[in-house]
């Protein structure tokens, strides 16, 4: 991994300094004298060796960042706070044209019309820790500690990382995971069951329980904005996911098994909606404002998810092209099986009504399954000597064009996209950093009662998905697990 590699190199390069000699001419002659390990050698190493490879690892691993297009083009909003970035969309051709006689009047032009749309960074931590004193003090004194508990401790925080992103970047906006069924279930002291369903908050997705981990901490809110949580007591406002339990008949969208208090567990709600976070903060929307990404689902939408995109209102009639195409699989004749049929259909669909031609499909696991189910048909062996089962990466042609399906995991299986890249933009500022304003990565941990003999480390991120022609996109709901 490319943040394990340079931290091979940094400790290789501050080991090498330690050893280092250096002559120096007494009365005696020549001596020899060990350059001394300090404290800084150490904090230099704490500060800098992850500085610019945390991004590019969370890029790498996940599954939908790395298919856009970048732009580290973002101006500062001195008003709001906030990073931003300016966009003008044609949704109206300048000029004028038509078919004319000899003398008559030449075509008037008009002016092109535009969209004007603002799009806002969004900021990601990342947290490892905390940890005790007593571990802090040896590791700042022992390079080959401090190597061994970063390369236990940061693949677990990037992967923590990357699930919120890989979620994010599907979602729209809200970061809702999922929905509760009726009111936890009491299994021993402090652990209780919830089941769950409606994945990102969405009715009547399935697969709820694969948008948690286990470990997360999670809050409680009778609104889909988060304008109020549930309330604990002694354990806090927030629950700790202990296990997550996979779909069975009687719950379909899976059960999460939490750790929290009692006060907490009886005001949870049937349909409260469920959000990352703990007693500090949630991932909700801020006083209406979302504090995560805004993903595919909000880009290729009709208004039926997300009424405004980008500050551009998409039910005014006027704003039509700022919609994305969705078709609704569940029709008759393809009754919710994603089939080459039907993928046929939706592209020739977009083509003849955007002018729209995709170059990516990116579709659940399930899809990816009853796509596979509907190419095994066409398949001939004549005198076989041998076979070996399974699929390769499946794909699909559309006219001129050959296309990937790539599987998403966290998407649900109701839903397939159909994306023009290059209308996509990643944005981001920089590099993911960490939070070295004291000399280090690390600052103590403090409480309501005071400082704790324990240290945590914590870095950040801005980013953001946006869509500039939304029309040239689609997306295929009401489809039926495979």
């Amino acid at each position: 991994m490319k943040y394990i590699r340079l931290l091979g190199i940094a400790l290789l390069v501050g080991v090498l300094y330690m050893l280092s000699t250096y002559v120096v001419l007494g009365a005696g002659g020549l001596s020899v004298a060990m350059a001394t390990t300090t404290i800084p050698d150490i904090d230099e190493l704490q500060k800098i060796i992850y500085s610019g490879t945390v991004v590019d690892q969370v890029v790498t691993d996940s599954e939908l960042m790395d298919q856009f297009l970048e732009s580290t083009e973002v101006e500062n909003d001195q008003t709001t706070g906030g990073y931003y970035i300016k966009r003008a969309h044609i949704i109206g051709l300048p000029g004028g044209s038509g078919a004319r006689t000899e003398g008559d009047y030449i075509p008037e032009a008009d002016s092109a019309k535009f969209i004007n749309s603002i799009i806002y960074l969004r900021k990601y931590h990342a947290t490892v820790g905390p940890v005790t004193g007593d571990v802090m003090r040896r590791i700042k004194n022992d390079i080959g500690a401090f190597q061994d508990y970063m390369e236990k401790a940061m693949p677990m925080a990037l992967e923590r990382l990357t699930n919120t992103l890989d979620i994010d970047y599907l979602g729209y906006g809200a970061s809702i995971r999922s929905r509760a069924v009726g009111t936890p279930s009491l299994v021993s002291a402090n652990l209780y069951d919830l089941e769950i369903d409606s994945a990102m908050g969405l009715a009547s997705y399935d697969d709820a329980w694969i948008q948690h981990l286990v470990n997360e901490r999670l809050v409680f809110s009778s609104t889909p904005a988060g304008s109020v949580f549930r309330a604990g007591a002694a354990l806090g406002r927030s629950a700790r996911v202990e296990a997550i339990i996979q779909p069975t008949t009687a719950a379909p969208g899976g059960k999460l098994r939490l750790y929290m208090d009692s006060t907490l567990a009886s005001v949870i709600a049937d349909n409260d909606y469920i959000f990352p976070g703990d007693a500090s903060g949630a991932s909700a929307q801020a006083s209406g404002v979302d504090r995560a990404l805004q993903g595919l689902m909000a880009a290729v939408d009709d208004s039926s998810v997300l009424t405004s995109y980008l500050g551009v209102d998409r039910s005014d009639p006027v704003n039509s092209s700022f919609c994305g195409l969705v078709v609704d699989g569940a029709e008759s004749p393809f009754d919710g099986a994603l089939s080459e049929d039907l993928l046929d259909f939706v592209d020739a669909q977009a083509r003849r009504i955007n002018a729209a031609r995709v170059d990516l499909i990116v579709t659940s696991i399930d899809g990816a399954r009853a796509y596979w189910k509907s190419l095994r048909g066409d398949r001939v062996f004549n005198d076989p000597q041998s076979l070996t089962g399974g699929k390769v990466p499946l794909k699909i042609r559309l006219g001129d064009r050959v296309l990937e399906l790539k599987e998403a995991r966290k998407l649900p299986p109701q839903v397939t996209f159909g994306l023009s890249k290059g209308v996509f933009t990643r944005h981001h500022l920089g590099q993911f950093v960490w939070d070295d304003i004291t000399g280090s990565i690390w600052n103590r941990v403090v409480d309501a009662i005071g400082r704790k003999d324990e240290f945590f480390g914590t870095g950040v991120m801005y980013e953001q998905l946006s869509c500039k022609n939304p029309m040239k996109n689609w997306r295929i709901k009401g489809l039926v697990r495979a």
